[in-house]
């Protein structure tokens, strides 16, 4: 188990158990500060956490996820539902 502390509002926890095919990763953010010597001249504005994993995994860019401990959703990287237009123009 890897336990990582940013900050009193930031945490992240990667564990790897022994003879099981996946990793659990759990992050916590929050209550995020409005208020930050960090960001200048942002005032009372929202801010937003992300987090990029990037890994040597041959997974065809499938993955699962889980964000409230009862089901795990299969997802497609880049993957989108059927509202999205067809071929995805993918700019960035």
């Amino acid at each position: 188990e890897v336990r990582q502390t940013f900050s009193d509002w930031a945490s992240h926890v990667i564990r790897l158990v022994k003879d099981t095919p996946y990793i659990e990763v759990e992050w916590t953010a929050g209550p995020i500060p409005i208020h930050t010597d960090w960001i200048q001249g942002e005032g009372d504005l929202g801010k937003e956490v992300s987090i990029r994993y990037n890994t040597g995994l041959k997974s065809q860019g499938v993955f699962h996820t889980d964000s409230n401990g009862r089901e795990m959703v299969k997802r497609i990287r880049n993957g989108r539902g059927p509202s999205y237009p067809q071929p995805l123009n993918i700019s960035e």
